[in-house]
Protein backbone atom coordinates (compact mmCIF):
# COMPACT_ATOMS: atom_id res chain seq x y z
CA UNK A 1 0.00 0.00 0.00
CA UNK A 2 2.93 2.42 0.06
CA UNK A 3 2.23 5.28 -2.65
CA UNK A 4 -1.39 4.46 -2.24
CA UNK A 5 -2.13 7.08 0.45
CA UNK A 6 -1.09 10.25 -2.34
CA UNK A 7 -2.20 8.62 -5.23
CA UNK A 8 -6.01 9.88 -5.27
CA UNK A 9 -4.50 13.82 -4.45
CA UNK A 10 -4.63 16.08 -7.62
CA UNK A 11 -1.52 18.45 -8.05
CA UNK A 12 -2.52 21.56 -7.45
CA UNK A 13 -3.48 24.40 -10.63
CA UNK A 14 -1.97 27.66 -10.91
CA UNK A 15 -3.67 29.93 -9.20
CA UNK A 16 -6.68 31.81 -10.48
CA UNK A 17 -5.90 35.25 -12.00
CA UNK A 18 -6.70 37.70 -9.61
CA UNK A 19 -5.45 41.02 -11.27
CA UNK A 20 -7.27 41.94 -14.55
CA UNK A 21 -5.37 44.37 -16.57
CA UNK A 22 -7.17 45.83 -20.11
CA UNK A 23 -4.81 47.13 -22.67
CA UNK A 24 -6.58 49.01 -25.81
CA UNK A 25 -4.59 49.76 -28.33
CA UNK A 26 -5.15 51.85 -31.47
CA UNK A 27 -3.45 49.40 -33.25
CA UNK A 28 -0.24 47.08 -33.21
CA UNK A 29 1.19 47.67 -36.46
CA UNK A 30 4.31 50.05 -35.57
CA UNK A 31 7.43 49.34 -33.69
CA UNK A 32 6.77 51.15 -30.93
CA UNK A 33 3.69 49.46 -30.03
CA UNK A 34 4.75 46.36 -30.43
CA UNK A 35 7.57 46.81 -28.36
CA UNK A 36 5.45 48.36 -25.57
CA UNK A 37 3.33 45.26 -25.65
CA UNK A 38 6.20 42.45 -25.93
CA UNK A 39 7.65 44.39 -22.83
CA UNK A 40 4.29 44.83 -20.55
CA UNK A 41 4.06 40.90 -21.58
CA UNK A 42 7.28 39.97 -21.03
CA UNK A 43 7.14 41.48 -17.09
CA UNK A 44 3.64 40.02 -16.70
CA UNK A 45 5.12 36.37 -17.05
CA UNK A 46 6.69 37.10 -13.76
CA UNK A 47 3.32 37.30 -11.96
CA UNK A 48 0.97 34.24 -12.94
CA UNK A 49 -1.79 36.29 -11.07
CA UNK A 50 -2.29 38.90 -13.62
CA UNK A 51 -4.66 38.19 -16.56
CA UNK A 52 -4.19 40.64 -19.52
CA UNK A 53 -6.59 41.75 -22.03
CA UNK A 54 -5.21 43.52 -25.21
CA UNK A 55 -7.18 44.48 -27.86
CA UNK A 56 -6.60 45.86 -31.27
CA UNK A 57 -8.72 48.84 -32.71
CA UNK A 58 -6.83 49.33 -36.33
CA UNK A 59 -6.32 52.76 -36.23
CA UNK A 60 -10.65 52.81 -36.10
CA UNK A 61 -11.21 55.61 -33.11
CA UNK A 62 -15.21 54.17 -33.07
CA UNK A 63 -13.55 50.66 -32.00
CA UNK A 64 -11.40 51.57 -29.99
CA UNK A 65 -14.16 53.19 -27.76
CA UNK A 66 -16.39 50.20 -28.37
CA UNK A 67 -13.84 48.12 -27.00
CA UNK A 68 -13.07 50.31 -23.88
CA UNK A 69 -16.13 50.45 -23.07
CA UNK A 70 -16.48 46.97 -23.02
CA UNK A 71 -13.17 47.05 -20.40
CA UNK A 72 -14.55 49.11 -18.16
CA UNK A 73 -17.91 47.22 -18.13
CA UNK A 74 -16.10 43.79 -17.55
CA UNK A 75 -14.53 46.30 -14.73
CA UNK A 76 -10.92 45.85 -15.10
CA UNK A 77 -8.38 46.04 -12.47
CA UNK A 78 -6.49 48.32 -14.79
CA UNK A 79 -7.12 50.52 -17.90
CA UNK A 80 -4.65 51.03 -20.25
CA UNK A 81 -5.22 52.90 -23.02
CA UNK A 82 -3.06 53.66 -26.09
CA UNK A 83 -4.68 56.09 -28.58
CA UNK A 84 -3.96 57.80 -31.95
CA UNK A 85 -6.19 60.50 -30.43
CA UNK A 86 -7.46 61.43 -27.60
CA UNK A 87 -9.84 63.80 -27.93
CA UNK A 88 -12.47 61.17 -28.61
CA UNK A 89 -11.78 59.32 -25.44
CA UNK A 90 -11.19 61.72 -23.07
CA UNK A 91 -14.99 61.27 -21.72
CA UNK A 92 -14.76 57.34 -21.18
CA UNK A 93 -11.59 57.58 -19.73
CA UNK A 94 -12.98 59.95 -17.52
CA UNK A 95 -15.90 57.87 -16.90
CA UNK A 96 -13.33 55.07 -16.33
CA UNK A 97 -11.71 56.81 -13.25
CA UNK A 98 -14.58 57.76 -11.91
Amino acid sequence: MAGAAGAGRLRPGPPEPTYRIGFSQCTAGDAWRLAMRVGLEKELSFHSDVQLEVLGAHFNMALQRRQVQVLIQQRVDLLIISPNQSGPLTELTEAAYN
